[in-house]
């Protein structure tokens, strides 16, 4: 989450676009929409099909973390009112579908870019209808780039779903990320019960790397 978004109330006049990397390994976008307390939630493979369960669950988690960050801010007098929160039903159709099995986080700034028009240091000729490798290969170090240098760690939840810390809570050696044991996927929860005392447990994208 980007708290330095959270500073003044002039912040929650625009919608927020937040990259959210899903279970560790496939980066989708939260879109949220403060003053028409709209939540959307965008996944390249499907970009307008969306688990409604899942999306909801997602937006009360984000919503929480965000009222917890404007309750440290008394600079901030917007009032969130989770309760009146709803999933937005906007189709986006003219977003292209992800068709590769990796450049999910070119899409997801792609998709950003062309719903806001207004992220910088992008190309402007930047397409990815045709999943074209190379456009995408170089627009990644700009991508991380930019991403990092607005962003802050989650280090009291899991980076999975997002709740408090609860139960058995493990970091991955490498990256520093927290993850429920139960919200890992099967083959980390299998590495993770092998895992020696006094080793490192390794999410599943770094133990890819």
């Amino acid at each position: 989450m980007v708290k330095k978004y959270f500073t003044n109330d002039q912040f929650f006049k625009v919608p927020l676009f937040v990259p959210f990397n899903y279970q560790q390994n496939h980066f989708t976008l939260m879109i949220l929409d403060f003053h028409r307390r709209e939540f959307v939630y965008l996944d390249p493979f499907t970009v307008n099909y969306q688990s409604t369960k899942q999306t909801v669950m997602l937006m009360r988690n984000t919503l929480d973390i965000i009222k917890q960050i404007i309750n440290l801010n008394c600079e901030v007098t917007y009032e969130l009112h989770i309760e009146e929160w709803k999933i937005g039903n906007k189709k986006y159709t003219h977003l292209p579908a992800q068709r590769d099995t990796y450049n999910c986080g070119v899409y997801t700034i792609y998709y950003a870019r062309k719903i806001i028009e207004t992220l910088k240091s992008l190309p402007s000729e930047f397409e990815v209808t045709n999943s074209d490798p190379k456009i995408c290969e170089k627009l990644r170090p700009i991508l991380i780039e930019k991403v990092l240098e607005v962003s802050d760690s989650i280090r009291d939840r899991c980076i999975l779903c997002l709740t408090k810390k609860s139960g058995t809570f493990v970091e991955c050696g490498r990256c520093r990320n927290w993850f429920h044991v139960h919200c890992l996927p099967s083959e980390c929860k299998r590495r993770y019960k092998k895992t020696k005392q006094n080793t490192h447990f390794l999410c599943g994208l770094c133990f890819r790397k």
